[in-house]
C-alpha cells in the first residue's frame, strides 16, 4: 500500500518484457485504488441495469460463493446526494 498526499495524479506503468505472451496477462490485471471521501454518501445499488435506470426495486442483501461474479449497478447521483463538490 502507497500513500500519498492529497493532490492530482496520473498512474502509468510501463513493463518490458521479452516474452510478449506473459506482457499479454497483464492486460486483464485489474488495479485497486482506495480514496476515503470527506463526506460520507449514500449510494442506490440495483441488481440490474434496468432497475437502475427506471429507478425500481433496490438491492437490499446479496449472498455469493467465494470466486463468483456478482454484476451490481449503481444508480447516477442526483445533486441532493452530491453537494460536496
Amino acid at each position: 500500500m502507497v500513500k500519498v498526499e492529497k493532490g492530482d495524479y496520473i498512474l502509468k506503468m510501463h513493463v518490458r518484457h521479452e516474452r510478449k505472451e506473459l506482457l499479454d496477462k497483464l492486460l486483464d490485471k485489474q488495479l485497486l485504488l482506495s480514496q476515503k471521501l470527506a463526506v460520507p454518501i449514500s449510494l442506490d445499488i440495483y441488481a440490474s441495469l434496468s432497475r437502475a435506470t427506471t429507478g425500481g426495486k433496490k438491492m437490499s442483501v446479496a449472498t455469493i460463493s467465494q470466486g463468483q461474479i456478482l454484476p451490481v449497478y449503481i444508480a447516477p447521483l442526483n445533486n441532493e446526494k452530491f453537494d460536496g463538490r
